[in-house]
């Protein structure tokens, strides 16, 4: 070994954690089942990270969190009987450019979600059951029924649902180069549930996204001024689009590019386009879209979508312009 590894491993051995074959299990470093294992989940990812990488293992059993921030060439694997289940604590949420949920990657490499367990966002928690979600500057004389339109104190028992305090999308990656999402189901979540944005180089495969379609906003894989992603053998159930590819900013909330903050990260799409994305093989349901393309400053190119089953949707494929 060299005397670099020789005193990394030396390191993982003091530290009373057990690491074989580039194996990192969270239950080494503190992990708990049944109970909230951020801090322990982090010292495991950032144990791998610092070793050069390698895979760091959820075992079989239910293990609450917070943000977990994933670093280049880690590799997260859920066990099969493993669930990460989202904490209800907004504290356990970590905040930078955004509010976060459960994975969060920022300028990374090489990083990757497998495996055969379960991630729960526990969305329908943050949601009043009885209660609708209405936005404040939706302009009720654009809809046939006017003034009639949802009004206030009545509850429609076909969603959407009004929001509590939550936290935010639930699997982000951004400015990543080389990310691959396989095998995992991710369930409930309370807005998206996955973003990939400005990243390069994205193969999702062989994954469920389930979630109430009560919920507002809780798209499923959304793809933002991204490109040349492969989407292939998935199962998605989404409140709002299914399978989206925009050209929203770093903050979908507000318009225009900023170029220098754009050179400050070293990975991910460099390019103002996103686009060179295939999806085949897929089911999906949708509150919304299935399929949507467009909308936001940057412009979407070259998509091919094929072997497709849309089903319980409201709208089969939209595209967009903005």
């Amino acid at each position: 070994m060299k005397p670099i590894q020789l005193f990394l491993s030396f390191l993982l051995i003091i530290s009373g954690c057990q690491v074989q074959d580039g194996h990192f299990n969270i239950l080494d470093f503190g992990a708990k089942k049944g109970r909230t294992s951020t801090q322990a989940i982090q010292r495991a990812v950032d144990a791998c990270y610092k070793a050069g990488g390698g895979k760091v293992i959820i075992p079989s059993g239910l293990f609450i969190t917070g943000t977990i921030v994933l670093k280049s060439n880690v590799n997260l694997f859920l066990d099969n009987g493993a669930e990460l289940r989202s904490s209800t604590n907004p504290d356990d949420f970590l905040r930078t450019f955004n509010r976060h949920g459960i994975i969060f990657s920022e300028d990374a490499e090489n990083i990757s979600i497998s495996g055969e367990g379960t991630i729960n966002g526990l969305g329908s928690l943050f949601y009043e059951t009885d209660k609708n979600h209405i936005y404040e500057e939706f302009d009720k004389q654009l809809t046939r029924q006017k003034e009639n339109y949802m009004p206030e104190g009545e509850f429609f028992t076909d969603g959407p649902l009004k929001r509590k305090p939550m936290p935010g999308m639930s699997i982000v990656f951004f400015h990543c180069t080389r990310v691959k999402v396989s095998g995992i189901k991710v369930k409930d979540t309370p807005v998206w549930a996955f973003r990939f944005g400005y990243c390069d180089d994205v193969v999702v495969d062989g994954i469920s996204v389930i979630n109430n379609k009560m919920i507002p906003n809780s798209d499923g894989i959304h793809c933002t001024a991204s490109r040349n992603i492969r989407i292939s053998n998935c199962n998605i159930v989404a409140g709002d689009d299914a399978i989206i590819i925009t050209g929203f900013p770093k903050d979908e909330e507000t318009p225009g590019y900023n170029s220098k903050e754009q050179d400050l990260y070293t990975h991910g799409n460099k390019s103002l386009t996103g686009g060179n994305l295939q999806v085949t093989n897929c089911y999906l349901q949708s509150r919304s879209s299935a399929i949507r393309v467009g909308y936001g400053q940057h412009p979407i190119k070259k998509c091919i979508f094929s072997n497709i089953i849309i089903a319980e949707s409201n709208r089969g494929i939209g595209v967009f312009c903005a």
